[in-house]
């Protein structure tokens, strides 16, 4: 589970996770060491750099939100300068072309200028939230083809409100062949799977509307279920239009 990071403390940490170095093809690789095997204050960490072949290790310094170019006057010599975002008066490239002179570096790394990182809910710290429900969610999605995933993330976006089942198979046939291909009882597994699991991720309410089960936290499940179809699948999340259609 992932939030935008805060300072930069959580920046270094969210920089580290799995989730961004698979996305920005850079992980951190260890402390910056001198001549006599110490470990130098700045800058903050050598970084491996695998976006090309060979891989290169750089020198790299992070700021969360830099004013300018004298925020980084006491950082010495680095390659590779990662900031969250820049203020409205600064661009990257000007940044870039002050720190190039000051400090040697070659490239700025804005992340929220990346839709998976801007995406991002803010950090919060949730309340009675049951993270064990979370993972069987995500472990029942990773196992299942992308109109699982999908029709999750329309489901549990809706909440509080029910879903007529029958509009919502009408629209996964439209918009999955797969489930085109089916005959109606496999169609019906469509949304029959997600009551299968204990406890069920929807509940009957009456006749053929459905609502998301809130053990499964809704607020959290959403951004969760993005991150997966964002990372495994490679799709962007539905609309709010197609709600629109099976509530």
């Amino acid at each position: 589970m992932q939030f935008k990071p805060r300072n930069e403390i959580s920046l270094r940490h969210f920089f580290s996770s799995s989730y961004t170095s698979e996305i920005l093809k850079i992980e951190y690789f260890g402390p910056v060491l001198n001549e006599v095997d110490g470990i130098e204050s700045s800058p903050d960490c050598l970084v491996l750099d695998k976006r090309r072949i060979p891989y290169n290790l750089r020198r790299c310094e992070f700021k969360f939100i830099p004013t300018n170019s004298l925020d980084y006057r006491d950082n010495g010599r680095f390659d590779v300068a990662i900031v969250w975002d820049l203020p409205h008066n600064l661009t990257k490239e000007n940044l870039l072309q002050q720190l190039r002179v000051q400090n040697g570096c070659q490239e700025v790394i804005v992340l929220r200028e990346m839709r998976k990182f801007d995406s991002l809910p803010d950090y919060i710290i949730p309340q009675n939230v049951n993270f064990l429900n979370i993972q069987k969610l995500i472990e029942f999605l990773q196992i299942r083809d992308f109109d699982a995933a999908y029709s999750a993330y329309l489901i549990a976006k809706m909440y509080p409100n029910n879903f007529n089942s029958e509009r919502l198979i009408i629209h996964l046939v439209n918009r999955f062949q797969r489930i085109a291909d089916m005959d109606a009882k496999g169609r019906g597994n469509a949304v029959g799977r997600f009551i299968m699991t204990r406890p069920a991720i929807i509940e009957w309410m009456n006749r053929k509307y459905y609502r998301w089960n809130a053990n499964y936290q809704p607020d959290i499940a959403i951004h969760t279920i993005a991150q997966l179809i964002n990372e495994k699948f490679h799709e962007n999340v539905p609309n709010n239009d197609v709600i629109d259609e099976i509530i």
